[in-house]
């Protein structure tokens, strides 16, 4: 049997429990209720005992919030049992409390539907929010839902049929020479910046790989450079090491004479120092 319930209080100390059951086998749908007295608490103890004996002992946590589903889904190791980085937690946290919190946030999960979540990326689109981001709003609730139905937190995932537009990837947009020379002109009283500048804009390095770079990663004989960490830093936990943003390790070639011979005296003043 699958099923979701629901407590409705009818008057004061009254309330009224139901959850609608369907059975996998017969397709037959049925609708037990209960009339409890007492405090809300009773009622979602009577609807809890009321799951049980109709559903075979899969109660399902009906009081599950969307904001704990959500907390608990991102404090959660990843599905191949890693601790999930606190740049990511912190990134789709904030998505989260941004755009879905204000209006979703206190329901219980188990009670949105997903013509609510529809709703939802509607008006994010017309606030002017991009698809692309209005995507990863999906994934979040959708993610966080598949855990929490694996776990008996819901009963079924909304989002699986809630509409989200289509993103479409733009390719990415490279800086033209002239902008980085112009870059590189401004800062010839900061090699160091410069460097990272170079560096960024010949081999395509992002900012917190650029940031974990060490010089242990730079072989100027074979003309490599090994990107294999990052550095992100995250509000309130400070700076840590993460992978790369594939999870891949790769080399940069050190095809530009001059980088080649920017990382030279680079490491000759290092050596002096």
């Amino acid at each position: 049997m699958r099923g979701r319930g629901y407590v409705k209080e009818l008057e004061p100390g009254r309330f009224l429990v139901r959850i609608s059951i369907t059975d996998p086998l017969t397709g037959k749908r049925g609708q037990p209720s209960k009339t409890v007295r007492g405090k809300r608490k009773d009622a979602e103890l009577a609807l809890a005992r009321l799951q049980i004996d109709h559903l075979g002992g899969t109660a399902v946590s009906t009081d599950t919030t969307l904001d704990v589903l959500v907390d608990q889904f991102l404090s959660a190791p990843t599905r191949s049992g890693n601790p999930r980085e606190p740049g990511s937690r912190y990134r789709e946290l904030c998505r989260y409390q941004r755009h879905v919190r204000p209006g979703l946030g206190d329901r219980v999960a188990d009670g949105i539907y997903s013509h609510e979540l529809t709703r939802l990326y509607d008006a994010l689109l017309a606030k002017g929010l991009k698809a692309t981001s209005v995507c990863l709003v999906h994934a979040l609730i959708r993610s966080a839902f598949i855990w929490g139905e694996k776990r008996g937190m819901v009963s079924s995932n909304p989002a699986t049929l809630a509409e989200c537009p289509t993103a479409r990837t733009e390719p990415p947009h490279a800086p033209s020479m002239e902008t980085v020379q112009a870059h590189l002109e401004i800062l010839q009283e900061d090699p160091e910046t410069a460097l990272a500048v170079r560096l960024a804009a010949t081999i395509g390095l992002r900012r917190n790989e650029i940031a974990g770079l060490r010089w242990e990663h730079v072989d100027l004989d074979k003309g490599l450079v090994s990107i294999t960490e990052g550095i992100t830093v995250t509000p309130g936990q400070g700076a840590s090491v993460t992978s790369t943003k594939t999870g891949h390790h790769g080399h940069g070639v050190l095809s530009i004479e001059t980088l080649a011979t920017c990382l030279f005296e680079r490491v000759g003043i290092v050596g002096q120092v």
